[in-house]
């Protein structure tokens, strides 16, 4: 029971770390930039965030970043790499969003394209790191051998 208290600490971890790193982003950084160059075609659109497809967003990076890549790390205690990857996937991530949006929206603005992706790539580092010190901090990884 307690181990899998741990392991859903991890996780929560990662989940955590992406949602709040992205609304710090999008409230300091990239909010602004969206409120004045795309409001005004997602007013005209009657747009309204699907939020379902959110949620799916944030479950398969957290998954990814915790489980995909952090968790085996951890068992070899090849941080770098961890943390390596974990960048690889925001920015992966990152990158399949915004040019899906290119492809949708012709208004969509290149500058911000790889603003977004440079951040996604930031923002798995930062992820992958919170969740590896809580993985290291929990014990979740084997002895080291000898």
């Amino acid at each position: 029971m307690n181990n899998a208290i741990n392991v859903a600490l991890f996780y929560l971890t990662a989940l955590g770390a992406i949602v709040l790193l992205d609304v710090l982003w999008l409230k300091y950084s990239a909010g602004e930039l969206l409120e004045m160059a795309y409001w005004p075609y997602w007013r005209n659109l009657n747009w309204e965030p699907k939020w379902a497809f959110a949620v799916l967003f944030y479950l398969i990076y957290s998954i990814w970043i915790a489980f995909g890549i952090i968790w085996y790390r951890l068992q070899d205690r090849r941080r770098f790499k961890a943390l390596l990857y974990s960048a690889f996937v925001g920015f992966t991530l990152h990158a399949l969003y915004q040019l899906i949006y290119v492809g949708l929206h012709p208004f969509w603005r290149w500058d911000f394209v790889g603003y977004d992706i440079l951040w996604g790539a930031a923002e798995g580092w930062i992820a992958g790191s919170m969740a590896w010190k809580t993985g290291v901090w929990l014990g979740l990884f084997r002895p080291a051998a000898g």
